[in-house]
Formats: structure tokens, C-alpha cells, sequence
């Protein structure tokens, strides 16, 4: 996890509230990479093979509402693509 930017020595002696949020933001943070990964039909910094399924472009920050609280998420941002690329997160 730590290449997630979280560690179990952070989450020691916290309330299960500060480990629901961060587990949250996790997953979902996961899970939008890899949607975006399959749309453009490449990982991170991978060159695409002839045709141009578009690019990444950044982060954006946006607030999502859980049952543990509100959390923070990086939603990965695309350009140059010729399809609607529709997060199933807001």
C-alpha cells in the first residue's frame, strides 16, 4: 500500500472511521485508473500502438460523499479521444 501513498504505521491507533475514509479513497482511486486505463487501452506512460485512443491529462480533485464522511479523490482526467469517457464515479 505504501505505493498508494498509505501506510498501516499512519492508520495505527486511529479510529475505524479515519480507516474506512482512506480505504475508500483507495478503492476508489483504483478503481478510476483503471477505467481510465482500459478506455484508452493503455497504462500510465505507455505509448499506444498506431492508432490514437487519446491521452491522459492530469488529476482533478473531487469531493465524494461515503458512509464514513466526506473524502477527497484524484479523478484522472483524458483528451484526444474520439469517444465520451464517462466515469462511473462523479
Amino acid at each position: 500500500m505504501a505505493d498508494l501513498g498509505l501506510s498501516l504505521d499512519e492508520l495505527a491507533g486511529q479510529p475505524l472511521e479515519v480507516l474506512a475514509r482512506e480505504g475508500a479513497k483507495v478503492m476508489l482511486t483504483v478503481a478510476l485508473e483503471e477505467e481510465v486505463t482500459a478506455f484508452l487501452q493503455r497504462g500510465r506512460y505507455e505509448r499506444s500502438q498506431g492508432s490514437n485512443h487519446g491521452y491522459r491529462n492530469g488529476h482533478r480533485q473531487r469531493r465524494v460523499g461515503t458512509g464514513a464522511g466526506e473524502i477527497d479523490v484524484c479523478v484522472p482526467r483524458s483528451d484526444g479521444h474520439p469517444g465520451i469517457l464517462s466515469l462511473q464515479v462523479p
